[in-house]
């Protein structure tokens, strides 16, 4: 890669990152215990894996989790231990953010392909706070006051938070799609 495209994929992730940033100070519902629902912090992360996908969205979307880790550390102080630490830190935050770079590497820039790959990471991302549920959360707080059914279904619902904030970038995403189809980078 040349050095005139090093710099403006850099260029143009840091923007992303910086969009993405922002757009997840815009809550529309905040967790109790983390977690909420944004006005599409996803969508900086999925554009840039379609435009570059491979290591510049993978570089992108892990330095994103490191950056909204930083931003959510309070989350990793409900931790005991250091399992409990390390495990949040990677689960809720590198990871989840992480696995949004491989939106891209379907290939393909015909709206089904991106709309099944944006899918297809977003629950992954699902997967990875559903095991963070299970292996952290529930040590820690168990089921909530008053809850009868059994955990899982608790996990299941309490981390929707993500297909709703995935959602909401898919929409956006598409909405905005026509203008970035045809411009050449």
């Amino acid at each position: 890669m040349q050095t005139t495209n090093k710099t403006k994929h850099l260029t143009e992730a840091a923007m992303m990152i910086a969009l993405s940033t922002v757009l997840s100070l815009f809550t529309l519902f905040k967790m109790p215990f983390g977690g909420e629902v944004t006005l599409g912090c996803m969508v900086p992360i999925l554009f840039y894996s379609f435009r570059y996908p491979g290591k510049p969205a993978l570089f992108m979307s892990f330095t994103c989790g490191i950056l909204q880790l930083m931003l959510g550390s309070a989350n990793v102080a409900y931790g005991k231990t250091a399992f409990h630490y390390i495990a949040i830190m990677l689960l809720d935050y590198i990871l989840a953010y992480g696995i949004l770079g491989f939106a891209g590497l379907y290939k393909s820039k015909k709206p089904f392909a991106m709309l099944l790959s944006s899918v297809s990471v977003i629950l992954l991302r699902y997967i990875f706070h559903l095991v963070s549920g299970f292996l952290i959360w529930e040590s820690l707080f168990g089921l909530p006051e008053g809850f009868t059914g059994a955990y899982w279904t608790y996990n299941l619902a309490y981390n929707s938070f993500v297909l709703i904030d995935g959602a909401i970038a898919v929409f956006l995403l598409f909405v905005l799609s026509p203008f970035f189809a045809n411009k050449k980078h």
